[in-house]
Order: C-alpha cells, then sequence, then structure tokens
C-alpha cells in the first residue's frame, strides 16, 4: 500500500518501526508504539511526530527537563553513534541507559538542528529520545542515526 498505519504516507526506506524477523518476508508487520515499552529501531532516517505520544520521561539534560511528549527508539552499544534532527524548530534528540523516573541523558548533551550529537554507546541497549522542553508541545521530526 501506499500507507502506513493512521494514514501516514509512505516515503521509502526503513520507517524504524519494522518490528518483523530479518528475512521473515513481512516488511512492517507491526507498528511500535514508540514507547519505553515498545520502541522502535533507532537506525537510519526515522520521520514521525511526536503528536498523539504521552510524556513519561521528565529528562534533564544540558540544564534543561524536556516536558513534551516523546517518542523512543532503541539502539544496541557498543560503537560511535552520530545523531542529527532536522525538519522540526520544537525539538531535540538525547539518549538514555534506560527508561526510569527522572532519567539524564547520556554525555548531558543533546541533538539538535544546529548540531548533531556524536556519542559512544557502551555495551547495552540504549534510548534515543526525540523531545520537547514544553510540555505539550508536539512536532513532526527526521531522525538519522549513522553508525
Amino acid at each position: 500500500g501506499d500507507e502506513l498505519g493512521g494514514g501516514v504516507p509512505r516515503t521509502g526506506g526503513d520507517d524504524g518501526r519494522c518490528d518483523a524477523a530479518v528475512g521473515s518476508g513481512y516488511a512492517d508487520a507491526r507498528m511500535a508504539a514508540l514507547t519505553c515499552a515498545d520502541p522502535g529501531d533507532a537506525t537510519g532516517t526515522l520521520s514521525d511526530s511526536t503528536a498523539g505520544h504521552a510524556s513519561v520521561l521528565p529528562t534533564t539534560c544540558g540544564g534543561a527537563v524536556y516536558n513534551g511528549p516523546e517518542t523512543v527508539y532503541r539502539i544496541e552499544g557498543p560503537g560511535t553513534v552520530t545523531i542529527g534532527i532536522d525538519m522540526t524548530t520544537k525539538l531535540a534528540a538525547y539518549v538514555i541507559g534506560a527508561c526510569t523516573q527522572f532519567p539524564t541523558c547520556e554525555t548531558n548533551t543533546v541533538a539538535t538542528p544546529a548540531a548533531p550529537l556524536t556519542i559512544a554507546l557502551t555495551s547495552g541497549m540504549h534510548l534515543v529520545v526525540v523531545d520537547g522542553i514544553t510540555p505539550g508541545v508536539t512536532d513532526n521530526y527526521r531522525v538519522t542515526i549513522t553508525r
């Protein structure tokens, strides 16, 4: 089809939400909810919106607390990754080690449209979170993950 679930147009490439087994023949068999309990895969270019998502991670990062609705993607370490974000003026992306009640981002730095974030991940799972500072403010975004 020409659309992803919910009337989102298919733009080509990996949407980061495919949970089908590699080689299973089922592309986008189930869309990830982009939450702590059901994160998407942080690979390639991810285009989405924080609209319709909850704010459950009041994350402290770079001297600010990110209280906006967020989307969550998982990425495995170890390795160095660069996270870029664009097509937004209201959101940033950051990395946390786990979904906790009051997380603090790794490296105390966020990716913004003006400044990508390069981070050396330790072994294990990390989470890339797209979030805003202002409660209730949402926006569309495109995040690019480069290893």
